[in-house]
């Protein structure tokens, strides 16, 4: 009776719900995309990972994933960084928990467990000799791309600079704490240049509620050399091709984009700047 009772009462759910019931994890994760009202770089962002994560998952329906399935995938993933981990569950925790609002499901499957904590202080690398390399790297940003020198590395190699406000003033952004995607999302109308600040919008960011920073001179002084002022600050494909001629002007191998993040807090923490300081400047 207890087992035709829980039979009637799916019965009954079924024919109450609006959602499709055959609902597999990808039509969700198409559904949210449209939810959340991501940024375009954000969601390419995440559509990689799906495709390339979580694709076994895609084709199951919604209501017959089980908890022990994220299990599975916590193994799959074990061997990736910290950050690839979580990322996981960035898309499928709301995924999961529309299926819940949706009275597709009942709860998630995900369990607290399943979800992976980032000890992040710990995956922060401390660099050494950070502020000198800050200041070089600073100069190298401005020589590159503030001016039409020929740089001289050696009797076989010289690099030609570009003076290109766009590229100083993206490079800028980052070496001043910003993340690539929080950068290359960059409105014209994030930009207040009475009060010199501007807007990472919280769609945009991976602390997704609306940060406001202090606009650095040289990169207020960048963006007023622009033309174009309306929609997208940047429209800059490829970063990563700037950042062999950014290694061999300034000597530091280590140099990526992201790597400025880390750069800013062990120069700065050297030079004096408080806990407070340095947790707002990231953001």
């Amino acid at each position: 009776r207890r087992e035709l009772d829980r039979i009637k009462d799916e019965i009954i759910h079924d024919n109450a719900l609006s959602s499709d019931v055959n609902a597999t994890v990808r039509d969700y994760w198409e559904k949210l995309k449209i939810v959340k009202g991501w940024s375009d770089v954000l969601i390419r962002n995440y559509d990689y990972y799906f495709e390339k994560h979580l694709s076994k998952l895609a084709k199951i329906k919604i209501r017959d994933v089980k908890a022990a399935q994220f299990t599975s995938l916590n193994v799959t993933l074990k061997d990736f960084a910290p950050a690839t981990r979580k990322k996981a569950y960035e898309i499928l925790k709301p995924l999961f928990d529309l299926a819940v609002e949706d009275d597709l499901i009942v709860k998630s499957p995900i369990k607290k467990g399943h979800i992976p904590v980032r000890k992040q202080l710990e995956e922060k690398k401390v660099i050494t000799d950070a502020v000198n390399k800050y200041k070089k790297i600073h100069a190298t940003i401005h020589q590159l791309f503030g001016s039409n020198d020929l740089v001289v590395i050696s009797d076989t190699k010289s690099i030609q600079c570009n003076e290109n406000p766009h590229h100083r003033a993206l490079f800028l952004f980052g070496f001043y704490g910003r993340r690539l995607q929080e950068v290359l999302t960059l409105q014209w109308e994030d930009i207040n240049f009475e009060t010199n600040e501007y807007i990472v919008r919280g769609s945009n960011s991976k602390v997704n509620t609306d940060m406001t920073f202090a606009l650095a001179r040289d990169v207020r002084d960048a963006l007023l050399e622009f033309v174009d002022t309306k929609g997208n600050v940047f429209m800059i494909k490829h970063t990563k091709d700037h950042y062999p001629k950014i290694r061999l002007i300034s000597g530091i191998e280590e140099f990526t984009f992201h790597w400025m993040r880390n750069l800013s807090v062990s120069a700065l923490s050297a030079m004096g700047a408080s806990l407070g300081d340095l947790t707002a400047l990231l953001g």
